[in-house]
């Protein structure tokens, strides 16, 4: 069975495309219908794969059956944050009765842990609009689609920056500075980043460097394979920016 008639069979109920129950698919085929499904950022839910709406839901199907391959991963530079990760970000960061900011807030881990952990709130910002459903689940607060568009004025009240911002074209950098130059100077910043961060030669991460040594900070080595679950293994660290930076600075 080809593709596009596998595809012809699944049936649409509410958010899930649902396999069906007359019809067996061939192993091998199954595994291309799977691979492809999950690549368009469908939950494997056994009998079926779950989207954040019916319309996105329709929309993959549609776009899959016109031959489009779907790899929002790729596309979006999104590798959700895993629970090593998650781990690490959080370790010894005080969330209780906090207001948290997560500019690159996805589906929602990191707004989950932080309210977990005893935030009162979660302002959050994410540019793929179908992550918006699930995110709202999660209870984040969303402010916006783009960081680059968020003021001062929306952040205002934050008390901590929790983020794993998109690593490719030096992204992380230009996040974590932005968001830099918009919150309160009594703000913390936890930032898992790209590796790169400590090596790289271009001159954006040079750039990066020259500040967190004027901060005094020395990044935080993720161990290999942190990201695997998200299907890589990039080399990957934690920045943690504190509060009070013009006294770090002056110090």
């Amino acid at each position: 069975m080809t593709m596009a008639q596998m595809l012809e069979q699944l049936v649409v109920d509410g958010p899930r495309l649902v396999l069906p129950t007359s019809v067996t698919f061939a192993p091998r085929s199954y595994q291309v219908l799977k691979k492809a499904l999950i690549k368009a950022n469908g939950k494997y839910q056994g009998s079926s794969f779950g989207f954040d709406s019916q319309a996105t839901a329709i929309d993959v199907l549609t776009r899959l059956m016109q031959g489009e391959d779907i790899n929002i991963k790729k596309t979006l530079q999104y590798y959700p944050t895993t629970d090593p990760a998650g781990d690490r970000l959080l370790d010894g960061v005080k969330l209780n009765g906090k207001v948290v900011f997560e500019p690159s807030a996805g589906e929602g881990y990191i707004v989950r842990r932080s309210l977990a952990a005893g935030a009162k709130d979660v302002l959050a910002v994410e540019l793929y609009e179908p992550f918006h459903e699930p995110l709202r689940r999660a209870g984040g607060r969303i402010i916006g689609r783009n960081i680059f568009d968020v003021t001062p004025d929306d952040v205002a009240n934050v008390d901590v920056v929790l983020m794993n911002p998109p690593f490719s074209g030096a992204q992380d950098v230009k996040h974590v500075e932005y968001v830099l130059s918009i919150v309160p100077e009594n703000v913390e910043i936890h930032a898992i980043m790209s590796g790169a961060v400590l090596v790289n030669s271009n001159r954006i991460y040079e750039g990066f460097r020259t500040l967190l040594d004027a901060f005094g900070i020395k990044p935080e080595d993720l161990p290999a394979g942190t990201f695997k679950d998200s299907g890589t293994q990039v080399k990957s660290c934690i920045v943690r920016i504190p509060s009070r930076r013009k006294a770090t600075l002056a110090a």
